[in-house]
Parts: C-alpha cells; sequence; structure tokens
C-alpha cells in the first residue's frame, strides 16, 4: 500500500511505500491538480524515517536534521525528534537514547537559525513548563517555554512531577511542592507544601491542596493558604475551580481561595456530590433532592 502526504506550499510530496519514504520535489509549473515531481535533490534516495515540518523549515531523517533548502543543521545516530511551536519560537526535542546528561538536546529554532540550547539527562514538560536533570550537579532546573529559567532544585529523586504552576517531589511517604509561579524568592521561600502525605494540584490556577497523615489540610492559592482542619476525604474539581472536603459525613464544597460555594443549596453540606468535567457540572444531592449547577 502506497501514501501519500502533499506540502504544496513548500513544493514537496512524500510517498510511503511500506517502511520506507521517498521524498520528491513538485514542478513549479503546477497547473490546478496536476503536476509533475522530481526527486528531492538533497534526499535522493528512500529513507527509513523522514518527517517534514515544513512551517519549521525542517525535515528529518534517521540520521540527519535539516532545512527544506537542503542545509544541514546537525547529523545524528538514530536519536528521536520532535518538534513543535511554543511561544515565538520551535522547539526540537532530540533524545539520543544515551544515559548521560546529553541525552536530551533542546534546541530552539525561528525558522532558520539555532537561538541557544539546553541539555540533561532527564526532561519533564507539561503546558506551561519544562525541566531538565543534569546528574553531574543533581540539578533540576525549570523554564517557561519562553526559556526564563523559573526554578532550580538540587535534588537526585526520581519521582518528580510538572503540574500547573508547580513542581512536585514524590518521596517516600511524603510529597513536596514548590511554586513556580507567583512566589520569588529562594527555594525555601517557594516550598508551599512539605512532607505531606497527599498533594494536589490545579492544572489552570496556582492553587494546591495538601492533607498529612491525620487529615489536617490545608489549602495555598497564589501565595496564601488557609487551614481547613481534619477532614475525612478531599477532592480537586480542577476545571471548575473547586474542593470538596467530607467532615463528619457531608460534603462542603469551597472556590479555590477558600470561599464556600453553593451554600444556597447545602449550607450544612451535601449529602453526595458528583462532578462531570467534560460538561463541567456539579451534581450536589441534599435530602433525596439534586441539584444541577453549571459551573
Amino acid at each position: 500500500m502506497t501514501e501519500q502526504k502533499l506540502f504544496k506550499d513548500v513544493g514537496l510530496l512524500r510517498i510511503t511505500e511500506g517502511a520506507r519514504f521517498r521524498l520528491l520535489q513538485i514542478s513549479k509549473g503546477m497547473q490546478g491538480d496536476s503536476f509533475e515531481v522530481a526527486p528531492f535533490p538533497f534526499l535522493p534516495d528512500s529513507q527509513p524515517v523522514l518527517d517534514v515540518y515544513p512551517e519549521a523549515n525542517l525535515i528529518v531523517t534517521q540520521d540527519t536534521l535539516m532545512t527544506l533548502d537542503g542545509k544541514i543543521i546537525l547529523n545524528h545516530e538514530n536519536a528521536h525528534f520532535e518538534v513543535e511551536l511554543v511561544s515565538d519560537m520551535w522547539m526540537i526535542i532530540e533524545d539520543m537514547k544515551i544515559d548521560n546528561d546529553i541525552r536530551y538536546r533542546i534546541t530552539f529554532w525561528n525558522g532558520k537559525e539555532e537561538s541557544g540550547y539546553i541539555c540533561g539527562r532527564k526532561l519533564l514538560r507539561s503546558e506551561k513548563y519544562f525541566a531538565v536533570y543534569t546528574a553531574c550537579d543533581s540539578m533540576w532546573t525549570v523554564y517557561t517555554y519562553d526559556r526564563r529559567k523559573v526554578f532550580e532544585l538540587e535534588h537526585a529523586e526520581k519521582n518528580m512531577h510538572l503540574k500547573g504552576d508547580f513542581f512536585l517531589v514524590e518521596g517516600l511517604g511524603h510529597y513536596v511542592a514548590y511554586t513556580l509561579a507567583s512566589k520569588a524568592g529562594s527555594v525555601e521561600e517557594k516550598c508551599v507544601f512539605n512532607h505531606q502525605q497527599l498533594i494536589l494540584c490545579s492544572n489552570y490556577m496556582e492553587f494546591a491542596l495538601c492533607s498529612d497523615i491525620q487529615g489536617n489540610t490545608k489549602i495555598y492559592h497564589q501565595g496564601k493558604y488557609a487551614d481547613f482542619g481534619k477532614v475525612e476525604e478531599v477532592d480537586l474539581y480542577d476545571k471548575a475551580g473547586i474542593f470538596v472536603v467530607r467532615r463528619n459525613g457531608r460534603y462542603f464544597l469551597h472556590k479555590f481561595n477558600g470561599d464556600t460555594f453553593a451554600d444556597n443549596i447545602c449550607p450544612y453540606g451535601a449529602d453526595k456530590v458528583a462532578y462531570d468535567q467534560n460538561d463541567n457540572t456539579l451534581l450536589i444531592g441534599v435530602n433525596s433532592v439534586f441539584h444541577l449547577v453549571h459551573v
């Protein structure tokens, strides 16, 4: 079976035949939907790997990264590449698949030339941040996608996570959370929760909730804390900007800033609560009556 992918704006056609790819050049005198092709002069032979990123002006093969006009950016040995637009630059992630501090090379590319690069042994990514780890100094460094360094943590722990505006450390029986957003200062000052049994973080706002082994619960929201005492259960309805705590068998809803939510429906708590993230609706049950709330 033969497949094709036409990159009409840059005059290229990729043909897939089995596990091999060929790149062809479209003649400039294209008439309507009919055109002639010729071998792409910089890759005349078929390739086992061939990806074209026309907006980034890049072609990736099994051993070469080049521009559409054949300029070699770098040669490699079977590295894995990802190319995507972040901020105002293209981000080229090269995985060398080797266990050292240059396993990942993150290059920033403006369509014509490099604009700096970052290397690391490990790579974490989220929608707002990426982090690299270098074993030579046991350092995690977190960046925004416009290449601004926002946090450094000397830590060899393997279980690290980026979640919303937080960098999480998952240890044996405890979690630690550092804010990456509003709180400037030292590592200690950016640590919002330490040695907690549970930490939940929002993907959308600078909000985190923690609970220790006794169930004592606190929240952090845009630089401010609130204490909710001992609870039996906690949950996070992230897209709605709401969290729920269960106390004495009843459920109490709160906005991320700590204010109560739906207290006109359940001022003394609800019997049941359920959340549908797709519809962004809450079902609140009080005394056998259910209320559907669009958040």
